[in-house]
């Protein structure tokens, strides 16, 4: 993925604050966490951290009420990041684009 976001201009690129916050608790419970730390940081300096907003919690309410109806099983981290970029019209870039494929008017992208 590094060498992929190498190729793009950082002032494309963002993550929200639930990725980042996920990616912190794996550096946590890594058995290398000072390395993985400084890959975390490394990462950073390429990427810009969203807050999340009232738009994207609402987002969220109307993909999490679309799953349930239609009984999809989705964790509630993966629906607040795909909320908070479908909130700002964002594509969302994932290596897990299978996991999103179910979420109405998501655009997601496949990055490994």
């Amino acid at each position: 993925m590094m060498r992929r976001l190498e190729t793009v201009s950082p002032a494309e690129v963002c993550i929200s604050a639930v990725t980042l916050s996920e990616l912190m608790f794996g550096t946590r419970m890594s058995r290398e966490q000072e390395r993985d730390k400084a890959a975390l940081d490394e990462f950073l300096r390429h990427v810009a951290v969203v807050e999340c907003s009232r738009e994207a919690a609402e987002e969220y309410g109307v993909i999490r009420e679309a799953l349930t109806w239609r009984e999809v099983k989705m964790g509630a981290h993966e629906m607040l990041i795909a909320a908070h970029a479908r909130s700002r019209g964002l594509r969302l870039v994932t290596s897990r684009v299978r996991k999103f494929e179910d979420v109405p008017g998501l655009e997601a992208e496949g990055w490994e």
